[in-house]
């Protein structure tokens, strides 16, 4: 590690909820990746896989950050000023070069429970702040033909991903094919059978595991596809769907990139950034151009394959065959959930 100077420079940060705890028994935090926006940090969860960690020698940031996690992989975005708000994150109001100065990939870091030291900077844990979750709703998405005052202006208009194909690229050609058999076997798992909420169907786990880790980057299509079915399970409250989701999802987290895995995790919980919520609330109104603006905050490609999530379940929860898919609402709704990984 690189040696820290006498007077580091003192940067007040605050913690998500849902960040992971930084300080624990013999766990060691390795720099995985330094972007334009910060840096990632990732620990094996258990103390005992911390035993003999060694720091990786000379690694690039990509070819780290983009190999499939692993069973046990915790992940602590630290992000600067303007960066996404990324749920998971520590966040800083300064420029992230002021404290990757000097940061090289691999570097071990020296924690505390409420302070990060780094070669330019010790940050210091003093607020936490609120990333944003999705909330359940009953069926009040376009094209679910909610027969109130505010969808009734919306009635017969579909949520489509016209607009987001004009501005946007799918990172998968398959994306919406492959939303639309996921949430299909979710709901017929689901259908009538609240009893077995939870449990893993496994026709939903193949499909789940065809599509995990599938595509390129730190979030790969894939994973961006199943986010945003998740999150729309969530926002249309079809508890015991995405119920069945999360048992086929959880076992199949180490066969994705460890940052993505630690998104998807916080998806299934609601826990997303700023533009996927304006992004459900623009299809709210029905203002697919917005949707489509939205989704692309998100990223040329990861915001394509979020909007075929949506697209796909808000579909499937419009049609009647779904309504028995709502069951007892998540045990979560409400709650700041930790990371468990």
């Amino acid at each position: 590690m690189h040696v820290i100077s006498a007077d580091p420079v003192v940067v007040p940060a605050a913690k998500s909820p849902v960040t992971p705890p930084l300080a624990a028994p013999e766990r060691a935090w390795t720099v995985a990746g330094i972007h334009a926006a910060g840096l990632y940090l990732t620990a094996p969860a258990g103390p005992k896989a911390c035993a003999g960690l060694t720091a990786p020698a000379d690694v690039t940031a990509p070819a780290d950050l983009t190999a499939p996690s692993g069973p046990h992989t915790l992940v602590i975005p630290v992000i600067g000023m303007g960066a996404y708000d990324l749920p998971t994150a520590i966040r800083t109001h300064v420029p992230a070069d002021v404290f990757t100065t000097g940061v090289r990939t691999g570097d071990r870091v020296e924690v505390e429970p409420d302070r990060l030291l780094l070669p330019a900077a010790e940050l210091r844990i003093r607020r936490v702040w609120r990333p944003q979750r999705i909330s359940g709703v009953r069926c009040l998405g376009i094209g679910c033909g909610h027969p109130d005052s505010h969808s009734a202006e919306h009635r017969g208009r579909t949520l489509a991903l016209g607009a987001v194909r004009a501005a946007l690229q799918p990172g998968i050609a398959d994306a919406e094919a492959s939303a639309e058999d996921i949430v299909a076997t979710a709901l017929d798992g689901s259908r009538g059978a609240a009893s077995r909420c939870g449990r893993v169907d496994q026709a939903l786990a193949e499909r789940v595991a065809a599509l995990i880790g599938r595509g390129p980057g730190l979030t790969p299509s894939g994973d961006d596809v199943l986010s945003g079915i998740a999150l729309t399970l969530r926002w249309q409250s079809a508890w015991c769907a995405l119920a069945q989701l999360r048992a086929a999802l959880t076992p199949q987290l180490a066969s994705t990139t460890a940052i993505s895995a630690s998104l998807l995790e916080a998806a299934l919980d609601g826990w997303c950034t700023t533009p996927v919520t304006r992004a459900l609330g623009a299809a709210q109104a029905g203002d697919l151009p917005a949707f489509a603006e939205h989704l692309g905050a998100i990223g040329h490609t990861s915001g394509y394959d979020l909007g075929a999530g949506v697209v796909a379940t808000c579909r499937a929860l419009s049609r009647p065959s779904s309504r028995s898919a709502g069951g007892s609402p998540d045990p979560t709704e409400g709650e700041d959930c930790a990371v468990s990984r």
